[in-house]
């Protein structure tokens, strides 16, 4: 809209001869420097018309062109003529500099624009990559610190349910109930010493396993959270192998 009313100015003003046709650089700076490259050249392209009509249709004022006489009768527009009938070479300049400005200002702004914003998107994804990598550093010194505040209570109560093992052999129901929690003490020690061994190890990083001793593992281990339930298994003959990580298996329990 504002080329357009520039336009309509210059036209009663003295079109192309008027000093102040190169304002119509300015909205295609500003265009190529934050909207899109379709919308940029659209504007440059209806720059260059509305600039090369005002050469020829316009309303002349002298003062902006003395020497020169327009021409203006039924059958001629107002054009920029000498005395001779000579184009003013002085015009036609202006109008190939406004073409070279218009041509080398869209593409070299573009390109600042663009650039600008793949930098902007290429630092936004590095400030998130920092803010992850700093909340999973907080993560593993916290789980660091909690996996070594389990180590004492654990022992204690293993040692507690040894001797509670010990001074229950004439009870069968308090020996099984020890031994059930002696069973979830050495899980839970099993555990803590996963989560260690996961800390320390990259988590995309993958191992190749018996299939059938790995399930095995997985369910027994389940089966230490889960005593009640009858467990089934019939995979015993199976000879391939797996690739897991340190995960896995907890996904699996899960």
């Amino acid at each position: 809209s504002a080329s357009i009313v520039l336009t309509g100015l210059l036209y009663l003003n003295g079109g192309a001869t008027n000093p102040f046709v190169s304002l119509y650089l300015v909205p295609i700076a500003i265009s190529a420097a934050t909207l899109s490259i379709r919308f940029t050249v659209s504007l440059a392209a209806f720059c260059m018309l509305a600039y090369s009509a005002l050469m020829f249709y316009y309303q002349p004022l002298q003062l902006l062109s003395p020497g020169h006489e327009m021409v203006l009768n039924g059958e001629q527009h107002s054009t920029h003529m000498t005395d001779s009938n000579n184009v003013n070479w002085h015009i036609v300049g202006m109008w190939l500099n406004f073409v070279l400005s218009t041509l080398l200002i869209s593409y070299f702004v573009l390109r600042m624009a663009r650039a600008l914003r793949t930098q902007d998107a290429e630092l936004s994804a590095i400030r998130e990559k920092q803010l992850r990598d700093e909340q999973l550093l907080g993560i593993a010194t916290l789980a660091a610190g909690t996996l070594h505040e389990l180590g004492t209570p654990l022992a204690t109560m293993t040692l507690l349910t040894e001797d509670l093992k010990s001074n229950a052999a004439e009870n069968p129901a308090i020996a099984d109930d020890a031994n059930l929690l002696a069973e979830q003490l050495a899980r839970c020690r099993t555990i803590v010493h996963s989560l260690a061994r996961a800390a320390e190890q990259p988590s995309d990083q993958l191992q190749r396993v018996p299939l059938a001793s790995y399930l095995n593992k997985v369910l027994g281990d389940w089966h230490l959270l889960q005593p009640a339930i009858p467990m089934h298994k019939q995979f015993e003959h199976a000879r391939s192998s797996i690739r897991v990580d340190s995960t896995f298996e907890q996904a699996l329990i899960n």
